[in-house]
């Protein structure tokens, strides 16, 4: 995240006012570049103005002469793209122009511990942020933005804790951020409840920028065909090769397949038709017929496709936690199937937007 220090803030320091929240500020903004949690952005002439005051340490000035020499050679497109902490003082400046973004104001605030808090992000599940960092780092480096990295703080919800955590962390920390799975199983599905409630938190808070919706099912469909491939156990690899066929004939599924549960016989020939049966059953039934297969014989032993509660192939949710382990290790260029490059390069972008940070230094 950048902390971008405008001018007023420098102002008010030269008409020596607010000094001392001055002082802390600049103590703080060192300590968390120095960490590698911000970068700080700001006009050049200011850090060269205050280089000489001996209020100042000799480890804050080191690391603002540092962030004077990255202030050379920084990329200011990223000030379009990226989550900015605007600290301003608002006796010489006016308000107005910083609307609906994130303001620290030193004229009207009173500091305590942290002055820029640390972004926090709220996760359904504890494996989630293996995934979502092997994303960021990916894209990254297709950006060419290898010395940067994203840091933010995790938290885990998942039900209605997430809601209950969300509406908790909004409620003091403004640098808030939450992802959730969308539960759909086909593309014309609703978005699960879950997903519905902490979008309606982010709303209520005038966060709505602040939170993420996943185009997939959950997280593991974010999963490259072929970690599931050498994570799968023989009894598992039918439900992986179904779901490699299906996405060569149509990409999208890859996103929506259950991947933990699976697809039931019924769901599949539903009396009724469905957005799931809908959209699935013209898949499985091209899968059987290229495969010579028959789902009736040899998996149900001649009971009606309807009435059957019987999962067709076999669920991967005990594969699933060894699959995401491996994302860690997966360092190939291209994602297969295609149809992730795009998902991946959305959530990443996502990330980086929030949580860009400069690696930490020593000075």
């Amino acid at each position: 995240m950048i902390i971008k220090i405008d001018n007023s803030v420098f102002d008010s320091y030269f008409a020596h006012e607010d000094r001392d929240k001055f002082y802390e500020l600049i103590e703080e903004a060192c300590k968390k570049r120095r960490q590698g949690k911000h970068f700080i952005y700001t006009e050049k002439k200011n850090i060269l103005r205050i280089l000489d005051d001996d209020e100042l340490s000799g480890i804050q000035k080191s690391t603002l002469k540092t962030v004077n020499k990255e202030l050379t050679a920084f990329n200011e497109e990223l000030l379009q793209t990226c989550k900015i902490i605007n600290v301003i003082n608002s006796k010489y400046c006016n308000v107005d122009d910083f609307k609906n973004e994130i303001l620290l104001d030193l004229n009207r605030q009173e500091f305590t511990n942290d002055i820029i808090p640390l972004a926090t992000l709220v996760l359904e599940n504890s494996n989630d942020n293996l995934v979502f960092s092997k994303i960021a780092s990916f894209v990254l480096k297709k950006k060419n933005l290898s010395n940067f990295f994203t840091n933010y703080h995790v938290v885990l919800g998942g039900g209605n804790t997430m809601i209950a955590e969300c509406s908790n962390f909004l409620m003091t920390n403004p640098l808030t951020f939450a992802i959730c799975d969308s539960d759909k199983k086909s593309p014309e599905c609703e978005i699960g409840d879950t997903a519905k409630g902490v979008m309606k938190v982010f709303e209520k808070f005038n966060k709505s920028e602040h939170y993420f919706q996943l185009n997939v099912h959950e997280v593991e469909n974010l999963l490259p065909l072929c970690i599931l491939k050498e994570t799968a156990r023989p009894e598992q690899l039918p439900a992986v090769k179904f779901l490699e066929h299906s996405a060569k004939v149509q990409p999208e599924c890859y996103k929506y397949y259950d991947l933990k549960e699976g697809f039931k016989y019924n769901q599949i020939w539903a009396t009724a038709e469905d957005n799931v049966s809908s959209y699935w059953k013209g898949l499985y039934e091209q899968y059987a017929e290229s495969n010579r297969m028959c789902y009736s014989e040899t998996y149900l032993d001649g009971a009606k496709l309807n009435q059957s509660n019987n999962v067709i192939f076999n669920r991967l949710s005990s594969m699933l936690p060894h699959a995401i382990d491996k994302i860690s290790f997966f360092n190939k260029e291209e994602l297969e199937p295609q149809v992730l490059e795009n998902t991946w390069y959305e959530v990443g972008e996502k990330l980086i937007s929030w949580f860009l940070a400069p690696r930490a230094i020593n000075v």
